[in-house]
C-alpha cells in the first residue's frame, strides 16, 4: 500500500471518528433527577419520582417539565424540566464550577420558582443536551397558605410576569413523598422523608448534629456542622412565631426503616 492510499485512509478513519464523537455529544444520556442530587440511587427509590410532562410554549421557547419530586410535610420539591427554541440554541449562562443558573432564555429572561410566603431558597442547574437545556431545580420553602405551594411558577421578565399571582405558566406539583412524624411536643415537631426533614419549634433551631436510627440498630449521620455537612434552610414563620428548619437529606432514606433519630445528642423515637 503506497503513501498516498495510507493517508486517504487514515483520513477517513479520522472522520469517522469526528462523527461518531459529535453524535456522542449531541446524544449525551441526561440525568434523571434521582441520578442527578443523588448519585447512588437504589432503583427501589424511582417511586418517589412522578412523570409529568407538563408544558409552556412562549414565543419561540417550549418549557417542559419532565419528572419531578414532591414532599409537601417537610416542604421539598426537586424537578427536571426541558427547554427547547426554534431553530436555536436555548441562551443560559451556566456557571462551571457548580453548573448553576439564575435565569435562562434571551437576557435571562425566564426563572423558575414556587409561591413562599415566608421564605425559601431555590436552585437551578443548567446542562446542554444539542440546542436544548436541560434544568434540574431543588426548592425549600416555607409558606403559610400550603395549597400555592403545589405549583412552580415560571417568571418572564421580558413580559413583566413574574409574580406567582402574574405568572407566565404554572406547572401543577402531586405529593409523591410521604413524611413521618418523629416527635410532636408542645415545643417541637419533627417530620422524616425521603428527601428531607423538617424541624419546627417555637424557640430558635440550632441543629448541630441528626443522625437516622434505623430498626436493624444502625445510624446514619445526615448532619454534622463542624464537619460541613449541608444544613439546609431555615425560616421564621411571623404568623406562628414557629421557628422551622428544613434540612435536605445527603443520602435518600427508606423512612420504613426508620426507628427515630438522634438529634443534638437526644433520641427521637417513632
Amino acid at each position: 500500500m503506497n503513501k498516498k492510499k495510507i493517508m486517504y485512509l487514515f483520513i477517513i478513519i479520522l472522520l469517522i471518528a469526528i462523527v461518531c464523537i459529535i453524535i456522542n455529544i449531541r446524544n449525551i444520556k441526561i440525568k434523571s433527577v434521582l441520578e442527578f442530587f443523588w448519585e447512588d440511587t437504589d432503583k427501589n427509590m424511582d417511586y418517589l419520582v412522578k412523570k409529568y410532562n407538563q408544558t409552556a410554549i412562549i414565543d419561540d421557547y417550549t418549557i417542559t417539565l419532565e419528572s419531578g419530586i414532591f414532599d409537601d410535610k417537610t416542604e421539598t420539591i426537586y424537578g427536571i424540566f426541558k427547554v427547547s427554541k426554534k431553530d436555536s440554541r436555548v441562551e443560559a449562562n451556566i456557571y462551571s464550577d457548580n453548573m448553576q443558573i439564575y435565569g435562562f432564555g434571551e437576557s435571562d429572561r425566564f426563572s423558575l420558582w414556587v409561591n413562599a410566603d415566608i421564605g425559601g431558597e431555590g436552585h437551578l442547574y443548567g446542562k446542554y443536551n444539542g440546542n436544548n437545556l436541560i434544568i434540574y431545580c431543588k426548592f425549600q420553602y416555607l409558606c403559610e397558605d400550603i395549597e400555592d405551594t403545589h405549583e412552580i411558577y415560571l417568571s418572564d421578565g421580558k413580559t413583566e410576569k413574574i409574580t406567582y399571582e402574574n405568572s407566565a405558566a404554572r406547572f401543577m406539583l402531586e405529593p409523591t413523598s410521604e413524611a413521618i412524624e418523629i416527635y410532636d411536643g408542645s415545643a417541637k415537631v419533627i417530620y422524616l422523608s425521603p428527601v428531607a426533614i423538617k424541624i419546627t419549634s417555637k424557640s430558635a433551631i440550632y441543629p448541630n448534629t441528626i443522625e437516622i436510627c434505623y430498626k436493624n440498630g444502625e445510624t446514619e449521620e445526615i448532619l454534622n456542622v463542624k464537619e460541613g455537612i449541608f444544613t439546609g434552610n431555615e425560616g421564621l414563620s411571623c404568623a406562628s412565631l414557629e421557628y422551622t428548619k428544613v434540612i435536605g437529606m445527603p443520602y435518600l432514606i427508606d423512612i420504613e426503616q426508620v426507628e427515630g433519630i438522634i438529634y443534638n445528642g437526644e433520641e427521637y423515637m417513632r
